[in-house]
C-alpha cells in the first residue's frame, strides 16, 4: 500500500466545496463549476474573442498578445479554495482537476495559433529559488506538464528564473507589482535559441493586474518569441 493511500485512510480528503469525503472535489460540487464561455480584453475587460486586446490603445504597455481565463474568481469561491490547497498546502494531486479545466479552455479559445504544430512552447511562470524550496514544487510547471500530455505538437520549457529578491505579488497595487518584478525574471542561459519564432503559452494559476505575465512576456519576446498567450485558472479583480 502506498503512503498516500495510508494517509487518505487516516486523514480522508474532504471536498473543498461541501466537506463530503469524496476527494478534493465531489461529483456534486464538480457540476457547480462554471467555465467562462467568453473571454475579454486583458486591459478594459470588454468581451473580446479569445482574450485578445480590443485595439492598439488597449494593448499599449502590454507585452503579451492574449489572455485566456478559465473561471471567475473571488476570494471565497471554490476555485480560490482549490488554488490555495494546490499551491500552499502541497496538494499536488489537484493538478488533474485544475489541469482538466485548463485543457478545456485552451482547446476552446486557442485554435487560431494551435495549428502551428511543433512550434508552441508551454512555459510556466517561474518561482524564486527560495519559494521553490519552501513549497517543493512549481504549481504552474505541474499544470504545463499535464497540458502537454493532452495536446500534440506542444513542448514544456521551464526556461525562466525569478530572483529571490522579488516579493510575493498578492496584495500589491499595480505600480508596486511592476517595481517588485523589474528585472527579476530572466531566461536561463542558452534557452534563447529555442524561442526564435515560437508561439508561447505562459501558464499561471491566478492573474490580477497581469504584471507577472507581462514581465514574463517581455523577457520571452526579447528572446525571440513571436506570440505570447497567457493561460490562467482565474483572474482577480
Amino acid at each position: 500500500m502506498k503512503l498516500s493511500d495510508v494517509l487518505d485512510y487516516i486523514f480522508p480528503r474532504k471536498c473543498l466545496g461541501c466537506g463530503r469525503e469524496e476527494g478534493y472535489l465531489c461529483s456534486f460540487c464538480r457540476e457547480k463549476i462554471q467555465l467562462l464561455k467568453t473571454q475579454c480584453c486583458p486591459n478594459c475587460r470588454k468581451h473580446q474573442s479569445e482574450g485578445r486586446f480590443c485595439n492598439q490603445r488597449c494593448a499599449e504597455n502590454f507585452n503579451f498578445d492574449q489572455l485566456i481565463v478559465c473561471l471567475e474568481y473571488s476570494k471565497s469561491n471554490l476555485i480560490s479554495k482549490m488554488v490555495v490547497q494546490f499551491k500552499y498546502r502541497f496538494s499536488e494531486d489537484l493538478v488533474e482537476i485544475l489541469g482538466k479545466i485548463m485543457k478545456h479552455q485552451l482547446a476552446v479559445f486557442s485554435h487560431n495559433f494551435r495549428s502551428e504544430e511543433g512550434n508552441i512552447l508551454l512555459i510556466p511562470v517561474p518561482l524564486s529559488a527560495g519559494r521553490m524550496r519552501f513549497r517543493g514544487f512549481n504549481q504552474s510547471l505541474l499544470l504545463a506538464k499535464y497540458l502537454v500530455k493532452n495536446f500534440n505538437g506542444m513542448q514544456v520549457s521551464d526556461c525562466m528564473q525569478r530572483e529571490d529578491g522579488s516579493e510575493q505579488q498578492a496584495g500589491k497595487a499595480r505600480n508596486a507589482r511592476l517595481k517588485n518584478l523589474e528585472n527579476k525574471i530572466f531566461m536561463n542561459k542558452g534557452q534563447e535559441k529555442f524561442l526564435a519564432g515560437k508561439s508561447v503559452i505562459v501558464i499561471d494559476d491566478i492573474a490580477t493586474t497581469g504584471t507577472t505575465l507581462n514581465e514574463c512576456a517581455r523577457v520571452l519576446k526579447l528572446a525571440g518569441a513571436s506570440h505570447v498567450c497567457g493561460l490562467v485558472l482565474a483572474r482577480g479583480k
